[in-house]
């Protein structure tokens, strides 16, 4: 849109975000391969033995197909294939918590501030890149790092030329008070 009024967008980084791999408290897996979170949520490891736990099905817990959450999962997760046509499609992430609390075979995704809401009833597990890659759980510390694989920059955009008071809240978001804000809600800041 601003591009055909021939005003190009201009693009502001203001936090960043990890999306968390959480299971039920009492799930003894704790790390997966990003190829195994694949083929679960694509629907090619439906048993948790296949991934080295008990005999149980696994219930994959997704965002709604409008969420940003769940296309940025499918584009870096699933490498843009199909979600396993089971998988239990939810219209919050709080609901994607309660259910992972209340269905101990369950899997699911979060942004990473909605983990340490979740009390104990959830466990984020770590991700490993490769087979012989360690395993990174989602920090504040491994999103600025680069070592956890399932982050994402968020950004706010502006038509140029940029007006003094939307470079006013561009500045704000990302000075100190702004950039408090972005921690106090579960993100990861910038600066």
């Amino acid at each position: 849109m601003a591009e055909k009024k021939r005003r190009p967008p201009v693009e502001f980084t203001v936090a960043r975000d990890a999306i968390a791999v959480i299971v039920n408290k009492n799930n003894p897996i704790s790390e997966l391969t990003l190829e195994q979170l694949k083929a679960i949520y694509t629907g090619a490891v439906t048993n948790w033995t296949q991934v080295g736990g008990p005999d149980q099905p696994i219930q994959a817990v997704s965002r709604e197909s409008s969420s940003g959450t769940y296309a940025f999962f499918q584009e870096h997760v699933l490498q843009n294939e199909d979600y396993v046509a089971t998988a239990q499609l939810l219209p919050a992430t709080a609901a994607i918590v309660q259910a992972i609390s209340s269905e101990p075979w369950s899997i699911g995704y979060v942004g990473l501030g909605y983990v340490a809401g979740a009390g104990g009833s959830i466990k984020a597990i770590g991700i490993k890149t490769s087979d012989a890659s360690p395993a990174v759980g989602a920090s504040e510390e491994t999103v600025l790092s680069g070592a956890y694989g399932i982050s994402r920059a968020l950004f706010l955009y502006a038509a140029e030329p940029v007006s003094p008071l939307i470079r006013a809240f561009v500045d704000f978001c990302t000075g100190p008070e702004g950039q408090r804000i972005v921690r106090e809600t579960g993100y990861v800041a910038v600066r």
